[in-house]
């Protein structure tokens, strides 16, 4: 090709302006195109699974007598930075409600029986059951009914989700606590 420059003219070498602007942008789409063809073929890549949280820490705080029945009453700790959900009634499903700071989760009881634990048979009323939580680095308690019976040991366990996706559950236990432990007086 050859270029006029004031009368003259001047070979150049590869194709003319106008030429090179439509061999350009054909180039820059294909290229376009076969970038997105390649970002195509690549496998997306999983979400990052939730973090998983630390299990509540249950603690027996007190027991009491009243009207034939022993009441254990335990605090739960949650030590994480974010709620943890848990199985459990929600407040309203209680006349008048639940007193603050007070859960009702669908608790399990294990009994050490001739050095052997087995799970206590508890019978649950599914209504009322929903999505509860305890707070972050919060606290709250519930009250569990001593099991009648001759067993050397109980423990109390809340059925809590490590992630917050709810695909499996966990038991957080509290430690074994015996039955001389319940029967000293303070």
């Amino acid at each position: 090709m050859f270029a006029k420059d004031g009368g003259q003219t001047i070979p150049t070498w590869g194709p003319s302006k106008k030429q090179a602007t439509r061999i350009g942008g054909k180039r820059m789409r294909l290229s376009f195109i076969v970038a997105l063809l390649l970002l195509a073929q690549v496998p997306a890549s999983e979400p990052e699974p939730a973090p998983k949280l630390k299990p509540p820490q249950l603690k027996l705080k007190s027991s009491s007598v009243g009207k034939g029945n022993v009441a254990l009453y335990f605090e739960v700790t949650n030590p994480n930075t974010a709620p943890i959900l848990f199985v459990g009634y929600t407040p309203d499903s209680f006349e008048g409600g639940l007193k603050a700071g007070t859960i009702a989760p669908i608790y399990r009881i294990e009994l050490l029986l001739n050095k052997t634990w087995k799970s206590a048979s508890i019978g649950w009323c599914g209504t009322g059951i929903g999505p509860v939580s305890i707070p972050a680095k919060g606290q709250v308690t519930f009250s569990v009914l001593q099991p009648i019976g001759d067993w050397e040991a109980l423990k109390v366990g809340l059925t809590w989700f490590p992630t917050s996706d709810q695909a499996k559950p966990e038991i957080a236990w509290s430690e074994p606590i015996t039955r001389e432990t319940l029967t000293k007086k303070p």
